[in-house]
């Protein structure tokens, strides 16, 4: 855990670790008489010398809190900058601390695999275009509307937050920033400024994705993580985004609107887009239902065909796989004491040399995480896998970026169990903080510590990472 002076802002202690990523770290807060409503500080943390990072994060910082009055953005409401000393006793770090409402994060939920009605998808663009109407007012741009800036309300409302801060705390290029690029407008991709159009078609993409299953424009279950890089990059160079598979014709419509390519073919104001959203589709004359019925009756009866075995194997679509993607499937461990209760594991041993942060970014765009090993049986089950996929390594989901409780699962579960090799976890080189699974001669299957990029050191067709999906039983 992070060290700070507690109690922050007279009354508040830290709790449990929500969130990591490289500069950024997101904590519960509590107080001890029990006053108050939840909240969370994020921890944004720069070099003690970067002081134009400082003023940057600062400004946007202020551009959150202007915003206070808008009921779809989530409010800043203390901020604190603590400068941190280093081995030397010189100003080694500086700590940006924002305390915020604890809310709800959308990337969140859809990594635990829920799907969100037209209806509901409805509800969120509207909300997010009320933020945005309220942001130009004030000549703000977002820059960075994406499923982890979005956060639900405990009363339903969603809430954009994160104006520029997440952008400027994590600097990576466009090619390596799929959790970015797969929002970003064309026109930025191609050194444009951002404006208030572009906010509007990274809100379109995403309410696409929510309308597609979770899944990126130009990609399908199973997509490939070089495919999805693929996908991103086409949609960049202007690829018009296909249509979807959705009822709602008239919230369809407002979608691909949003998504256009060209700026001048999207709505142009959140305003616009707001009373696209707020349109239903209209009911289909009476001469069309009698077809629409005989359509259900049909996809009933084929359901009940596929359902009872009536239909051979070879009839039904085969899952969509990659030519190196997908190299081992399982559903194995079921946890819950009754069947009603379960939850099964479902892993993919993916063969790509990925660095441990864009293997992370590849299982979330999917819907899953980096896998985690909790007991004996899960680490016989992935090491079989691994083993049947002949690789040599392969990431797994967990780090130690915060060193002073070492490694932690990325989903927060006990790390508890380990099977470390012989004299690991070593952090030798002093950037090891990523966990691999590696075959080792006498040792078999074990443990390493290893830094971001370890599978550069592995043959670059026995590498890649594990993936895993939690499905409640049906």
């Amino acid at each position: 855990m992070i060290d700070l002076p507690e109690p922050l802002w007279g009354h508040w202690y830290l709790g449990e670790r929500l969130y990591q990523a490289p500069g950024t770290e997101v904590y519960a807060l509590t107080r001890r008489d029990g006053i108050g409503r939840s909240c969370v500080v994020k921890c944004i943390t720069l070099d003690a010398s970067d002081q134009a990072g400082l003023e940057r994060v600062q400004a946007e910082c202020r551009n959150q809190e202007r915003m206070a009055d808008c009921g779809h953005v989530a409010a800043i409401l203390d901020d604190l900058v603590l400068t941190l000393p280093g081995a030397a006793g010189q100003p080694e770090r500086t700590l940006v601390l924002l305390r915020q409402e604890r809310l709800d994060c959308l990337e969140e939920l859809m990594r635990e695999g829920q799907r969100f009605s037209p209806a509901e998808v409805r509800k969120i663009g509207q909300d997010l275009c009320q933020a945005l109407i309220y942001a130009q007012r004030l000549n703000i741009v977002h820059r960075d509307i994406k499923p982890a800036n979005v956060y639900r309300s405990a009363g339903g409302q969603y809430k954009l937050s994160d104006f520029g801060i997440s952008a400027l705390t994590d600097q990576r290029e466009l090619k390596d920033a799929a959790g970015t690029a797969a929002y970003l407008a064309p026109e930025i991709a191609s050194g444009g400024t951002a404006s208030a159009q572009s906010d509007i078609c990274s809100l379109g993409l995403l309410l696409y994705q929510l309308l597609n299953d979770n899944l990126l424009p130009f990609t399908e279950e199973g997509s490939t993580y070089d495919q999805i890089q693929s996908a991103i990059a086409g949609r960049l160079r202007g690829q018009t985004v296909p249509p979807l598979r959705c009822a709602d014709k008239a919230l369809e419509r407002a979608v691909l609107r949003a998504c256009a390519p060209d700026p001048r073919q999207r709505w142009h104001s959140a305003e616009e887009l707001l009373r696209a959203l707020s349109e239903k589709t209209t009911a289909p004359p009476r001469r069309a239902l009698l077809p629409l019925l005989l359509g259900l009756l049909l996809g009933v009866a084929a359901g009940w065909l596929l359902g009872s075995g009536a239909l051979s194997s070879a009839a039904q679509p085969a899952p969509a796989t990659g030519t190196d993607a997908v190299a081992a499937v399982e559903r194995v461990i079921v946890d819950g004491d009754d069947e009603a209760n379960s939850v099964t594991h479902r892993y993919e041993v993916i063969r790509q040399p990925l660095t441990w942060e864009d293997a992370r970014i590849w299982c979330e765009a999917r819907g899953g995480h980096l896998a985690t090993v909790t007991s004996v049986d899960e680490a016989k089950s992935l090491q079989r896998l691994v083993d049947q996929a002949g690789l040599e390594a392969a990431w797994l989901g967990a780090n130690n970026r915060n060193a002073s409780v070492g490694f932690q699962w990325l989903t927060d579960e006990e790390f508890a169990y380990a099977e470390w090799g012989v004299n690991e976890p070593n952090n030798s080189n002093g950037d090891e903080h990523y966990l691999m699974l590696q075959k080792r001669g006498d040792q078999g299957w074990v443990w390493n510590d290893s830094s971001m990029d370890g599978l550069s050191l592995f043959d670059t067709k026995a590498v890649g990472f594990v993936c895993e999906w939690e499905e409640a039983a049906l």
